[in-house]
């Protein structure tokens, strides 16, 4: 008599179903996410750092969030067992950190990549010990989340019982850019409501306007008892000067109305793109740009507007233009939307700048206006679909990017591999430089294969 058996290794198929049901429950978290449209910013932001922990299976974690100049965190959010093993005080929430006096914290910000620690009691450089009260930690991970070049989310976890490792690092990744994603569709939503109430309003208001030159003068007609009223030379001179009062008034509330149509444009236009995320740019379908054609297409779109505002329009273009490929549709709404920012911010009289030049491997073309100097404390705004996660509040009182159409312009130019920035003008006013990559002899002649 004897036994016999078979041995099977069989941790490659458990390794393969755990990463599956990761997979599907990382899934499951990010369609959570999307339609918790409903919820409070601070409520969808406690779920997205208790999903983060449980998705590393750690046991502590915090989502924190850099202001523009990235000198400073702001902490939001910590994981129920941290507020239980720390003595935070949960309901003094947001608080603040300035990056240079923070240790593993700030090297998200000064390093700019993820960072793992599987044994955080061995001694390192980086460290600034805990603050008072905080949870003791065996291993650390954090993860800094990027919009353009800017850091606007930070997620730590700590203390998982086995070794973090570039899947955790991965699963972070997605689920908190899936959670930038909802606070920027949820802000601009509430932004747009916002604006499309306060178009009501004035319309309102620009309609009562219309009405008060007819009122006021069908006073003067009905009080019969005044010998001055009966005079048609002061009811003349009176019928003068209250529609000349009120046609002004009409004029400046018109204007004002326009520039908030406008602003509901570009709001749109951002949650259009952010809902696809740029993809209606695609690489497959760029062919080379007509520059000549496009800026025509470009000046006609505003000559409309720079007649009104009474502001010239001066074009320095190189005579051959180079080899760009690009999609000619969304560069106009670039040009479009830089120029009437432009006329926009210039005063009456003043002159804008269209100028192209060849730099190395780059066509760059520089927009000036001659409004106010741009404010550099801005800067860090201008192409921000959102401003930042502030301390109190969950925006910036003017969104910038969003609201000018900054934030579209960053998206395609971006998509066509090039940049875009903004600086203060050498001698006044504001210039936003685009660079648009050129193609070389080789690569132009692949394209010209390619279309045939």
């Amino acid at each position: 008599m004897h036994y016999q058996g078979l041995l099977f290794d069989v941790t490659d198929r458990k390794k393969a179903e755990e990463e599956t049901a990761l997979n599907l429950a990382r899934q499951e978290v990010l369609l959570k996410l999307k339609r918790m449209g409903g919820y409070s910013f601070q409520e969808i932001i406690d779920y997205a750092r208790e999903e983060a922990v449980l998705l590393t299976k750690s046991k502590v974690g915090y989502i924190a969030f850099p202001t523009p100049d990235e000198t400073t965190l702001i902490m939001h959010s910590w994981s129920k067992s941290s507020v239980r093993e720390c003595s935070i005080d949960e309901q003094s929430r947001p608080h603040v950190y300035p990056v240079h006096r923070t240790g593993l914290w700030g090297e998200a910000i000064r390093q700019r990549k993820p960072m793992i620690i599987n044994n955080y009691q061995s001694p390192s450089s980086l460290k600034k010990g805990f603050p008072k009260g905080h949870v003791t930690l065996s291993s650390y991970m954090h993860v800094p989340i990027f919009d353009g070049g800017r850091i606007v989310i930070i997620i730590g976890v700590g203390n998982k019982e086995d070794e973090y490792d570039a899947n955790d690092i991965f699963n972070l990744m997605l689920l908190m850019q899936g959670l930038w994603e909802v606070i920027q569709k949820k802000r601009l939503e509430e932004s747009l409501k916002e604006r499309s109430a306060e178009l009501a309003d004035h319309y309102a208001k620009l309609r009562s306007m219309s009405l008060i030159p007819q009122e006021f003068l069908t006073d003067i007609e009905n009080d019969a008892d005044s010998a001055v009223s009966s005079s048609a030379q002061y009811r003349r001179v009176m019928e003068n000067e209250v529609f000349l009062m009120s046609y002004d008034r009409q004029q400046t509330a018109i204007e004002e109305g326009l520039l908030l149509a406008k602003r509901i444009k570009h709001l749109t236009d951002s949650m259009f793109f952010l809902s696809m995320s740029g993809s209606n740019v695609r690489y497959e379908i760029f062919k080379k740009i007509d520059f000549r054609g496009l800026f025509e297409h470009v000046l006609l779109n505003t000559v409309l507007l720079l007649r009104d505002k009474n502001v010239s329009a001066i074009v320095e273009m190189p005579e051959e233009f180079p080899s760009v490929l690009g999609d000619s549709e969304s560069l106009e709404v670039v040009f479009t939307t830089l120029i009437e920012n432009a006329c926009l911010n210039s005063p009456s009289g003043g002159k804008i700048g269209l100028t192209g030049t060849l730099k190395n491997d780059f066509f760059e073309v520089r927009i000036s206006d001659s409004g106010p100097d741009l404010d550099e404390a801005s800067l860090p705004y201008l192409f921000q679909s959102i401003a930042f996660v502030g301390s109190g509040h969950f925006h910036a009182n003017r969104l910038e990017g969003a609201e000018s159409g900054l934030y579209v312009t960053k998206i395609i130019i971006h998509k066509h591999g090039g940049d875009i920035r903004g600086e203060k003008n050498q001698e006044s006013g504001s210039v936003f430089i685009v660079k648009l990559p050129i193609l070389n002899q080789t690569e132009e002649q692949k394209t010209k294969e390619r279309q045939q």
